[in-house]
């Protein structure tokens, strides 16, 4: 996720699960997005973690359990991509994602300017469909 994205507004610690390796090595076979180095991969999973986790805590959708799913997915492919001892730095960054989100989502529920809303509303929407584009694919 770039810096730029988030203009609008001025974990775990586990084995990592067999599926979760084999997930990992499916969406990197089948990413385009081989171009981001391991520390950039770890970010963006990181984020979007956190944006996740918050979307699925705003929605009372039945989506709302899916996104807390992909939320976990993405724990885990951090998991699998940083060292142990880079855990707290990342856990970090996945709790900025989630005040991202939350902070976007709260402009587009409560601004009193409409444009801006409806900017911080595409912007949530936008997030958060790249994020579950690097689990999902597409």
């Amino acid at each position: 996720m770039s810096e730029q994205s988030c203009k609008v507004i001025h974990r775990r610690n586990a084995c990592l699960p067999r599926a979760a390796a084999t997930l990992l090595a499916l969406w990197v076979a089948a990413s385009p997005v081989l171009a981001l180095s391991p520390q950039e991969l770890a970010r963006s999973f990181a984020y979007c973690a956190g944006r996740l986790s918050a979307q699925a805590q705003a929605e009372t959708t039945p989506d709302s359990a899916q996104l807390i799913r992909l939320s976990q997915d993405m724990d885990d492919l951090l998991a699998a991509t940083i060292a142990p001892e880079d855990r707290v730095y990342f856990e970090r960054l996945t709790r900025a994602g989630r005040v991202a989100q939350i902070e976007l989502i709260s402009l587009a529920q409560y601004s009193f300017d409409a444009d801006e809303a409806a900017q911080a509303d595409r912007l949530a929407r936008h997030q958060i469909a790249q994020c579950r584009a690097m689990v999902l694919g597409g």
